[in-house]
């Protein structure tokens, strides 16, 4: 099974008008358009505000810390048994054989375990059901297996649940995806 030449994107938004608004841009600036991964998405009275056009925008509840953005040619539903808060997931349909579990999620700082139980779930799903999963994540940790030059103790629980599921981390290169004047770091995966 394999998904047709499709871009990810993953993206916290920090819940910034301002970068949604440089998401848009760059949006509308590419041919193909990405399916999009969104971590803290901007939120007016506790709704997303995010007006992609020919998107659908897939997320569990009011003030969600996650979202899902499809081109809506895509075959795509949400799965609200599936997504919580802090995880969005959906289906993406290739064709009548051939689905994906596409999930966002934002992993709180100030929780443990790290790994929330949604994720587990999400993943005893795509074992029993055998549908791969795409998941993209704002970790709030710290691995060299994801770039970062070391490794926090967030990180290395992250890290073991990733190699125990037998998944993949697809970051490219090192380039730091959290950036404030007190410093930086590769925590989105």
């Amino acid at each position: 099974m394999k998904l047709k030449k499709v871009d990810f994107w993953q993206i916290n938004l920090a819940h910034s008008k301002s970068a949604v608004d440089t998401l848009l841009s760059s949006v509308c600036k590419v041919q193909t358009k990405p399916i999009i991964l969104i971590q803290e998405p901007y939120l007016y009275k506790g709704k997303i505000k995010l007006a992609l056009p020919n998107y659908k925008i897939y997320s569990s509840e009011s003030n969600s810390r996650a979202a899902v953005a499809i081109p809506q040619h895509f075959r795509s539903w949400n799965v609200p048994d599936l997504s919580d808060r802090d995880t969005a997931t959906i289906i993406l349909e290739e064709n009548d054989n051939d689905k994906y579990l596409v999930v966002s999620s934002y992993l709180d700082i100030q929780h443990t375990p790290v790994v929330p139980q949604m994720l587990d779930k999400v993943h005893s799903f795509s074992d029993s059901t055998k549908t791969p999963i795409i998941l993209g994540m704002d970790s709030n940790s710290h691995s060299t297996l994801w770039g970062c030059d070391e490794n926090n103790k967030r990180g290395e629980d992250l890290e073991e649940w990733i190699l125990q599921h037998n998944l993949y981390v697809m970051n490219k290169g090192n380039v730091k995806t959290f950036v404030t004047k007190n410093g930086s770091s590769i925590i989105d995966i």
